[in-house]
């Protein structure tokens, strides 16, 4: 029987390890796709917020710039003959301040006539943005547009890269011309905090004078960006568009060791546990199995046993009873199932019960009894007792000995040495070699011998 169970059994636990090891896996899997995803929301968030401040800074440095030439524009519009000088003077005040400002100029009738300041700049005068094919198109639109016109980054006639804001001045006589302010592009990017960040890949992009989309600044070289985070900056005329992403890259789905430590730790818990109940159920099948084996050999050894047996519950009721005893008392299976030891009793008895459970609180007692037989004979029998468990109920194990003939030897003896003792007559017993083994009281006083 053991050795069918076994491998049905061993084919269990390794099936029912395969199962939670599985289980463990896929959820140890699933934690890490959900923390990879997770850990990508917080880094785009990071990057929308860090983005966001850039595209802040960068505005406040594009529009108090803008909002300076609307200011010029206008000194101008009411000073339509101003000379270099007083440009000058005009210039030098409103522009104390501004650290990213190379040059602003005047350009009556789109031709550069005023500057500020000149030194550096003189190869700016004279210019004609008609003309200049870089900034003729923005010059152009400022004019029709009556709007500012950011534009760059411009390779500078004078030298260097720069952003240049251009407004239309316009007075009772129609358009006087452009004002235009240029910016040091590194610097406006730098006060910005694009330039240095090592954080994040940078990219803005915006319309060129032609139409075409281009690229204003890069932080880095190299292939297109991977789902970036995009914002815009929206100026008078047009829009530039930020683009950034971290510079270590995206996070991407990967393994997290601690919840591979944990998934290890509780599949070992798991399967100690399994292996565990395994041994434990194998320890009580061989408990009961031992105990089946056990009960069966008692139960041949009670069935065939030619001593009389009985089993009694704590109430006096007989469990079971022995073939010896269905001899013994005359009494079916049947009828015994419905019989106490109390119906066995010749004479009313009331010390018995106490004597059953007094039995089963002890090892072992022993007492004597008449019990009556199916047959109404009346029989003197010793009952051997022993407590028992079975199935958690306490039995008491009982087997029980005909005294009978015992009892009447030992009454005709104790008669016969009656009559030995108080006889007249001196009587001796000698043994076959007729030594003298006994002698009565009368051949004492007779002979005079003890």
């Amino acid at each position: 029987m053991r050795s069918q169970k076994s491998p049905q059994q061993k084919h269990r636990l390794v099936w029912l390890f395969l199962g939670v090891f599985t289980v463990l896996v896929s959820v140890t899997l699933v934690a890490d796709f959900l923390a990879s995803k997770w850990q990508r929301e917080e880094q785009i968030n990071g990057v929308r917020q860090r983005l966001g401040m850039l595209r802040s800074n960068l505005e406040f440095e594009l529009y108090t710039n803008i909002e300076l030439i609307r200011g010029a524009a206008a000194y101008i519009s009411l000073n339509p003959e101003i000379d270099q000088a007083g440009f000058s003077r005009y210039m030098s005040r409103l522009l104390e301040q501004r650290n990213n400002i190379i040059n602003i100029a005047g350009a009556r009738g789109f031709v550069v006539n005023l500057i500020y300041p000149v030194a550096g700049n003189e190869k700016a005068i004279g210019l004609d943005y008609r003309v200049n094919e870089e900034q003729r198109e923005s010059a152009i639109t400022a004019a029709d547009t009556g709007s500012p016109v950011l534009d760059g980054p411009i390779n500078l006639v004078q030298g260097g890269v720069g952003f240049i804001a251009r407004l239309p001045v316009i007075n009772d006589n129609g358009v006087w011309g452009i004002i235009s302010v240029v910016l040091d592009y590194r610097g406006v990017l730098s006060d910005a905090g694009f330039i240095g960040d090592t954080e994040l890949d940078l990219l803005i992009t915006g319309r060129n004078e032609f139409g075409n989309l281009a690229d204003i600044y890069r932080s880095h070289d190299g292939a297109s960006m991977v789902n970036p985070v995009l914002l815009s900056i929206q100026l008078p005329y047009g829009e530039w568009h930020l683009s950034a992403q971290p510079a270590e890259g995206w996070v991407t789905f990967h393994f997290h060791p601690l919840f591979w430590v944990l998934a290890f730790i509780i599949n070992a818990i798991a399967f100690y546990i399994i292996q565990l109940r395994y041994n434990n159920r194998l320890l009580e099948q061989e408990k009961i199995e031992a105990l089946t084996t056990s009960e069966e050999k008692f139960r041949q050894f009670f069935s065939a046993h030619a001593v009389v047996m009985l089993i009694v519950d704590d109430s006096g009721n007989i469990v079971d009873a022995n073939d010896a005893a269905l001899k013994y008392y005359g009494y079916s299976a049947q009828q015994f199932a419905n019989m106490t030891v109390f119906d066995l009793q010749a004479l009313e008895n009331t010390s018995v019960m106490s004597k059953v459970k007094q039995a089963l609180l002890q090892r072992s007692t022993t007492f004597n009894v008449k019990h009556r037989l199916a047959s109404g004979e009346v029989r003197d029998v010793e009952v051997f007792n022993t407590p028992v468990d079975s199935a958690g109920q306490r039995l008491l194990y009982s087997l029980v000995i005909d005294i009978t003939e015992q009892l009447e030897y030992q009454k005709r003896w104790e008669l016969s040495q009656q009559v030995f003792n108080h006889s007249l007559e001196g009587i001796v017993v000698t043994d076959v070699e007729y030594k003298i083994v006994s002698v009565n009281p009368a051949f004492s006083d007779i002979t005079g011998y003890t």
